[in-house]
């Protein structure tokens, strides 16, 4: 007998790699005997939506991109769960947050667990009081992060140079198209010592995929991944 009635759905393909990492760190977060014993997952591999960073910078197909995570939302939220459940949904994408309250607001009966608040009330609950930003140019555009981190007291900083940004497009491009190689590797690593604060939030999910394949003695700094912060809370949630 499965002794969980709440369920998770994720709101995926943003992008398809990022989507499967996050599945596999919930079964191992949800350690079990039988299969049965896990948490149900619904995931939507919707990678055919428009790009969040285009629709963001340009303002390009962004109600095309609205629409079509309201049709992922809505899809999981037909989906029929156990009597006295909740379903938890979670956009596996940090730039796709700044389209969050659009969501809340066409569902208002939706559970959704915002990535980026989560992080913020974990990293305050530590103690922690600055840290620097590894995102999507349209994160940084929106000052997203700062949206939750300055009402709990925490201070960012960005790479943001052109230069730097470049480089970000890179890895999480590499993550995309699954080709992590040690050039990667490498890049990635100085990209974080070179960050300017001792802490160092990885604000893009395909960041953490590549994250989990690096070699971790070649990095100096503190690493947080919001999405890490959400399998916290969801083992806190779900009954």
């Amino acid at each position: 007998m499965n002794k969980y009635k709440d369920v998770i759905g994720i709101i995926g393909g943003m992008g398809s790699y990022a989507t499967l990492d996050f599945f596999k760190r919930i079964l191992d977060f949800f350690p079990c005997e039988k299969e049965w014993e896990r948490p149900r997952i619904l995931i939507d591999n919707n990678c055919i939506m428009p790009s969040r960073v285009r629709a963001i910078l340009y303002n390009e197909d962004i109600d095309l991109l609205k629409e079509s995570m309201l049709e992922s939302a809505k899809g999981l939220l037909n989906t029929k769960i156990n009597e006295n459940g909740k379903l938890y949904i979670v956009i596996g994408c940090n730039t796709a947050h700044n389209f969050l309250p659009y969501l809340k607001e066409q569902l208002p009966q939706a559970n959704f667990i915002d990535i980026i608040e989560t992080c913020a009330e974990f990293l305050a609950k530590k103690g922690i009081k600055k840290v620097s930003v590894l995102a999507t140019e349209g994160t940084i555009a929106t000052k997203i992060y700062n949206k939750y981190f300055d009402k709990y007291g925490i201070a960012i900083s960005y790479r943001d140079s052109e230069e730097q940004q470049k480089t970000a497009r890179y890895l999480i491009e590499v993550v995309k198209q699954n080709q992590m190689d040690d050039e990667a590797k490498q890049k990635f690593s100085h990209e974080i010592n070179a960050c300017e604060s001792e802490t160092v939030i990885l604000g893009c999910t395909e960041l953490p995929v590549l994250w989990g394949v690096m070699d971790k003695t070649t990095v100096t700094k503190k690493v947080f991944d919001p999405l890490e912060c959400v399998l916290y809370k969801l083992k806190e949630e779900l009954r």
